[in-house]
């Protein structure tokens, strides 16, 4: 043998090494893309094709590839071929090429992944093996082959190796069906995370050492060709990987690393073709694009729903077409020798791609058709499910052991079981982290168990599909009547004394909340109840829970109530009638008196004409004067009488207020003129609509200033109107400001209280029943407004009505009770104030409250609560934490630091366990979410029957309501 030979025959065998040294990497980039549970069933698959593969080659694939051809179309010698009487040369072309068609039975193993049955998989690779690549290979690689005559060129396998795989995988794919699950309900694909990238990206690394021996060898000789042709193969790969990443990154905004290393192969795949007839730039292009194909290939396949479990087909099949083509695009004519043209090239490759679809993929669908129908290529769901280490090979790993103990629990449903732990190991941790689970949960169930028994409430778990009680607590046995034995497989109407229609009862309370309904005791005797029923556990054991308690007494009580109701609006109808028939016997006689003497005045002008008439016109003067007053007297009182029954309606319209001001101008300038007055109007031409109740408004303004003007002598009195735009709204201003008498400080504390005027000497002088101004505030009230006094002694007075511009949409809050002199009492009160923004964590915390006895009161923020603490004194407070605007911390701290509330119990409610700053701030206890109704409970229960001083605020004479409040809450510290 000469040197040359030698190292030619050393170069392919190495290079078969190298070719050989691909199976790892196959199963290495296999077993990181699935799932753990079938990372030993793909490492066997890719072992035992190997043998399999390489068997059938020997016996049956190389004699069809490369034995004496018949027509171009098979190879008809060399079965079962013997070392002896070849050279070694032909042994070593034998063994790299049985390293070729292992590589293409392999493909179809990552493609078929995690569903495929093991001896399903090795038909696959016999027909592979022994008949589908053989044969193609005769066609392309054989020097009779009748596509190698017709020119095609496919250097290292594209198509021969590559293609062929990715069909026959393609075809599998078809028969064998998605994972479950890897398409929701809808079509749409869903990710399975591979169990180990990290090991995919070795094995990639692998293939493509691999590579170098897979294209370097084809030359069979160690020429001046093969470093060009590595070069070739290491930069396409490269550019691979680069134009798969910044496709999907400039198309999807993704760069995740399956795309990287498919896209790398897929460049490997594409430059086998024609890797010793390109240059390094027309390689780097072929690579790009492979990488690019595979990408647009894989979303192909998801679209159509074909689950390709590492993208087998995307980086074989579709890069290899591409390579194949790219043969003639790039590939120069004098490294190809075929004699070809640029277009009978490009239609000599087509044609090669072509038949290799339509052999590989025709036969291939046939044939696993055939091997499907008698025995079935894909495992059972179970099997899938469990994972086909363990349903194919009967090999468990730690996390299949750790699953069954998990199994074993759930069947035997005994919580005081625990998984085994294995010590140093990451299941090991999941499996102590799972016994501390399962820990915390005996003991939450041995506390909502004792809860049951223990809770006020009757609580019955019934079968969802018969109505049958499977568990009654001993609340129910008392309230029902019946033993908790007796209560098992009762059907729930003999309860609800529904008959047949329990279902249709259980229906309509299904997640109502509480509701009532009519109960039977097992003596016969009518329950009134209050219950709800919520829907538990899963599809498989689905059961109702109803609770119920007894509201027998509570409806008694409503019933007295609404009968003292009832009796109270028949007492008010018949004040309301007294009153009517009152104002009409009072103003009938009034109308004649008034008429009368205004006639009797105009005939004694007439009639005398001398001094003697004065004297009786002075006295029929002062009895119209008289009736006057009576009369207006009458109509204050029914004023007020209606708005203390609340009778009193609002009319609202929009109406225009500079008309509004010179209306009411217009009236009460005689009344200010008669004094020596003058009257002025400050109103701005724009200031618009207001849309409020346009009598009361006037009726407010009128008032105003006629005792503006009955308290004002040679003076000036203003009438100013502005807009108010602040944080709360639209408002609009009156201002009405005399010069007149003024008030002391005493004076202005009665002003507001019914029939008071600044002083007995005052009202002499100036008359008037004392009404007006309480009316006025009642008014402003009702629209949401506010009306305030400024006043001096002999300086004057200035009245401010402030109302919304839109009375129907920005009424404002109704404030507190007057805070006046506190008058105490004592008693036990249950009150508890429950601070939270949540709305179903205030009901929640509301109805644990309402069934341990407490009389639970509400507040959405802090500034509500610190007004209910101030004004109800609870008995407690539950005080949520996290609260937008002010926090639990601040309120609790607000609330310790004034006298009025600082001894009240606070029980702080957080997601966060600081029970050290609750301490310092003065809270009573410390309860971390979800709070559980018996910790609760537990917390309260100190306060329970505690003896407390209740402050009940007086009205102080005079003083606004809400002015008192505002007063006894700047106390508090900001």
């Amino acid at each position: 043998m000469q040197p040359q030979e030698a190292v030619d025959l050393l170069w392919i065998l190495i290079c078969a090494a190298l070719v050989f040294l691909m199976q790892g990497g196959f199963t290495a980039l296999e077993a990181g893309m699935t799932r753990t549970k079938n990372s030993i069933n793909v490492a066997t698959k890719n072992l035992a094709d190997f043998t399999v593969a390489a068997l059938m080659f020997w016996g049956f694939g190389f004699a069809l590839m490369f034995g004496g051809s018949m027509g171009g179309w098979v190879g008809s010698e060399h079965f079962f071929m013997q070392w002896d009487g070849h050279s070694p040369d032909f042994v070593a072309f034998f063994i790299f090429q049985t390293m070729f068609c292992v590589t293409a039975a392999t493909i179809i193993s990552g493609a078929t992944a995690e569903r495929t049955r093991f001896m399903g998989y090795i038909a696959i690779t016999l027909v592979v093996a022994g008949l589908i690549y053989p044969l193609f290979g005769h066609w392309s690689w054989h020097d009779a082959g009748w596509l190698t005559s017709l020119g095609f060129v496919d250097f290292a396998g594209s198509t021969v190796v590559h293609s062929i795989g990715g069909w026959v995988a393609l075809a599998a794919l078809l028969i064998i069906g998605p994972r479950r699950g890897r398409f929701d309900d809808q079509g749409r694909p869903v990710h399975i995370p591979g169990s180990n990238l990290s090991l995919s990206v070795l094995g990639t690394l692998f293939l493509w050492i691999g590579w170098f021996g897979f294209n370097g060898g084809s030359t069979f000789a160690l020429n001046e060709d093969v470093p060009g042709i590595i070069a070739n193969t290491l930069v396409a790969g490269a550019a691979g990987g680069a134009g798969a990443l910044l496709l999907t990154w400039w198309r999807f905004r993704s760069h995740d690393i399956t795309t990287l290393i498919n896209g790398a192969l897929a460049g490997l795949v594409g430059i086998t073709a024609g890797a010793h007839a390109v240059n390094a730039a027309e390689a780097v292009v072929i690579g790009a694009i492979a990488g690019a194909v595979m990408v647009g290939a894989r979303h192909l396949l998801l679209k159509w729903h074909i689950d390709d479990a590492i993208g087998a087909v995307p980086v074989h099949l579709a890069a290899g077409i591409w390579g194949t083509l790219a043969v003639a695009l790039f590939g120069d004519p004098v490294q190809l020798a075929t004699g070809l043209g640029f277009w009978s090239q490009l239609g000599v490759q087509a044609l090669g791609v072509a038949a290799a679809g339509l052999w590989a993929f025709g036969l291939g669908y046939l044939l696993l058709r055939l091997i499907n129908r008698h025995t079935p290529l894909r495992v059972s769901p179970d099997d899938e499910d469990q994972g086909l280490n363990v349903s194919e090979h009967d090999e468990r790993n730690e996390l299949v052991t750790l699953l069954d103990a998990m199994a074993d629990q759930a069947r035997s449903r005994d919580l005081s079981r625990r998984v085994p732990v294995e010590p140093f190991t990451e299941i090991g941790q999941i499996a102590r982290l799972y016994n501390r689970v399962m820990d915390s949960l005996e003991k939450a169930v041995r506390r909502t168990e004792t809860i049951v028994q223990t809770a006020r409430d009757a609580i019955l778990t019934v079968r969802s599909d018969t109505l049958e009680v499977l568990s009654a607590n001993p609340a129910a046995a008392r309230l029902f009547g019946y033993g908790e034995r007796r209560f098992q497989g009762m059907p729930v109407n003999a309860l609800l004394g529904a008959g047949g229609g329990a279902q249709a009862v259980v229906d309509g309370l299904r997640d109502r909340g509480w509701q009532e309904v009519r109960g039977l005791a097992s003596d016969g005797t009518p329950l009134t109840l209050e219950a709800s029923v919520t829907r538990s556990g899963g599809r498989d054991e689905a059961f109702y829970t109803l609770s119920f308690h007894d509201i027998s007494a509570r409806k008694r009580a409503e019933a007295a109530l609404r009968e003292a109701k009832e009796a109270a609006e028949e007492a008010n109808h018949a004040k309301s009638a007294f009153l009517a028939n009152m104002s009409h016997e009072l103003r009938t006689p009034l109308n004649a008196i008034i008429g009368y003497s205004e006639m009797l005045m105009e005939d004694l002008e007439d009639l005398l004409e001398d001094d003697r008439a004065e004297a009786p016109k002075e006295d029929l003067q002062r009895i119209h004067n008289s009736g006057t007053h009576l009369l207006e007297l009458i109509g204050s009182i029914l004023d007020l009488s209606k708005i203390e029954a609340g009778k009193m309606e609002l009319y609202l319209e929009s109406f225009d207020v500079r008309d509004q001001i010179r209306a009411v101008g217009d009236v009460v300038r005689p009344l200010v003129t008669r004094n020596g007055s003058e009257l002025v109007l400050d109103c701005p031409e724009d200031i618009g609509l207001l849309h409020a109740d346009q009598t009361k408004t006037r009726q407010v303004l009128f008032n105003l200033l006629s005792n503006a003007a009955k308290f004002t002598e040679q003076g000036r009195i203003t009438l100013q109107v502005e807009d108010v735009d602040n944080d709360d709204g639209l408002w609009i201003r009156f201002r009405v400001r005399d010069t007149g008498i003024g008030m002391t400080e005493e004076e202005k504390g009665k002003l507001f209280q019914p029939f008071s005027q600044a002083d007995a000497s005052t009202t002499r002088k100036y008359g008037g029943t004392g009404l007006g101004l309480t009316i006025c505030r009642h008014f402003v009230d009702m629209m949401g407004g506010q009306i305030t006094l400024e006043s001096t002694p002999g300086a004057g007075s200035c009245f401010t009505v402030t109302l919304p511009r839109d009375v129907s949409t920005q009424r404002a809050e109704q404030t507190l009770v007057d805070m006046g002199e506190p008058e105490t009492t004592s008693e036990t009160d249950r009150r508890v104030l429950v601070v939270d923004d949540d709305p179903m964590a205030r009901d929640l915390i509301r109805r644990f409250l309402e069934r341990e006895g407490f009389r639970p009161v509400v507040a959405r923020d802090g500034e509500e609560a610190l007004r209910l603490a101030v004004r109800l004194r609870p008995r407690a407070i539950t005080l949520d934490v996290m609260m937008p605007g002010m926090d639990g911390w601040e309120v609790l701290r607000q609330l310790k630091a004034a006298p009025e509330t600082a001894d009240i119990p606070v029980v702080m409610l957080t997601m966060v366990d600081e029970p050290e700053l609750g301490n310092v701030l003065g809270a009573a206890d410390f309860l971390t979410k979800p709070i559980a109704r018996q910790e609760l409970a537990t917390a309260l229960a100190p306060y329970q029957d505690r003896q407390v001083q209740e402050t009940v605020w007086l009205p102080k004479g005079g003083q606004p309501l809400d002015e008192a409040m505002r007063e006894l809450l700047g106390r508090l510290p900001q």
